[in-house]
């Protein structure tokens, strides 16, 4: 499969990179973006990068970036209606309008929804409201008819009333007023008709003239403009490993230390950065400060951890998984006292995965990692 997907990429690329050559430009000018389904996790977009890697696309998360169908859909969809040939609002105003897109082709739907967001100089951008959601089958072959084909609608309808379902319970705002069907499958009249039927009373049910190119065209527009989409829903809650101090009654005996000044501390604690369904900004650096634990200590180990649970307290507990480390040499402020030690952690999260960063102010020492689990997948 992954060699499958390495032959289908270099291809791609070379036509690409010819087509992009013959118009005047330089490889090393060209942002890249692959699209994955929405119900895609990290392991296949590991391999994905893996196989782009293989096939001669740049590694780097700033010029290779991985893009959920949905949400390149909902670009599109975003471009189409508020400047494309409809020119009709996502709702009663282009800022703050709510909207579902619904992505039906390659044998599933994906579904995703987002809010309009306008900063005030007519530059509006796309703010995700709720997790993206997918894996239902669509396939029917023509020969096995009407009844199945029911039975696949079926299935589309009960996907799209779970996640509305979902989507109030965790955003406790309105409903998205709009759904917007895209993909190949969008163009069946069957599909249009029957979601109109379920949907039309409490939504606008609107189609694209072209919606079996929302994606690729949504892709094309991130790549030009990462930025567009200024925020993504955490599916996860990350974090740090570190010792904080000590609360009686809580914490367990066994994970009493004391620091080299006498303070009792709590060792293994999950700092929390970012909470599971928080808004994540896209390049914007969450702060937080660290200090080693002993006067004489030479070097700052910080692991780099996430969990599904929202509000978990140390870092071994079930669920919790080390995503990455970073070590700072601290030799240069050995001896000085503990509060003067402090070190500065940068955790920010980029269009393809999480980058931290610890820098020690006093000597300017500093430690970047970089790691492709994406906060929203």
């Amino acid at each position: 499969m992954l060699r499958h997907a390495t032959a289908l990429l270099s291809e791609a690329r070379a036509a690409a990179v010819k087509a992009i050559s013959a118009a005047g430009y330089r490889e090393r000018d060209i942002r890249w973006c692959l699209t994955v389904p929405a119900a895609w996790h990290e392991d296949g977009e590991r391999a994905l990068r893996r196989a782009a890697g293989d096939a001669g696309l740049p590694a780097g998360q700033e010029r290779l970036l991985l893009c959920p169908e949905p949400e390149a859909a909902a670009l599109y969809c975003h471009l189409w209606m508020t400047g494309g040939p409809a020119r009709e609002p996502l709702g009663p105003g282009a800022n703050g309008s709510r909207f579902v897109v619904v992505h039906c082709g390659g044998g599933t739907v994906g579904l995703a929804a987002y809010e309009t967001s306008g900063d005030g100089s007519g530059r509006i951008a796309l703010r995700e409201i709720g997790e993206p959601a997918g894996g239902h089958g669509i396939l029917v072959r023509p020969r096995e008819g009407e009844e199945l084909l029911d039975r696949a609608l079926d299935g589309i309808v009960v996907q799209i009333r779970t996640y509305l379902a979902e989507l109030g319970r965790e955003d406790g705002a309105p409903l998205p007023e709009t759904l917007l069907l895209v993909g190949g499958f969008a163009a069946s009249p069957h599909l249009r008709a029957r979601l109109r039927r379920e949907f039309g009373a409490d939504h606008r049910i609107l189609v694209p003239p072209d919606p079996s190119r929302a994606v690729v065209e949504g892709a094309v527009h991130l790549a030009a403009r990462p930025e567009i989409v200024i925020a993504r829903r955490s599916r996860y809650t990350y974090g740090f490993e570190i010792a904080l101090p000590w609360e009686e009654h809580r914490d367990p005996p066994a994970r009493r230390i004391r620091s080299g000044e006498g303070e009792a501390l709590c060792a293994g604690r999950f700092e929390i950065a970012i909470r599971r369904g928080d808004d994540v900004t896209a390049g914007a650096p969450f702060p937080y400060t660290v200090s080693p634990t002993q006067v004489e200590q030479t070097s700052v180990r910080v692991r780099m951890m996430r969990t599904r649970d929202p509000a978990p307290r140390y870092a071994d507990e079930e669920g919790c998984e080390q995503i990455g480390e970073l070590t700072v040499d601290v030799n240069g402020s050995t001896g000085r006292p503990l509060k003067e030690r402090v070190l500065l952690l940068l955790l920010s999260f980029g269009p393809s995965g999480v980058r931290a960063e610890a820098i020690d102010p006093i000597t300017g020492e500093r430690s970047q990692l970089s790691t492709y689990h994406h906060p929203t997948r």
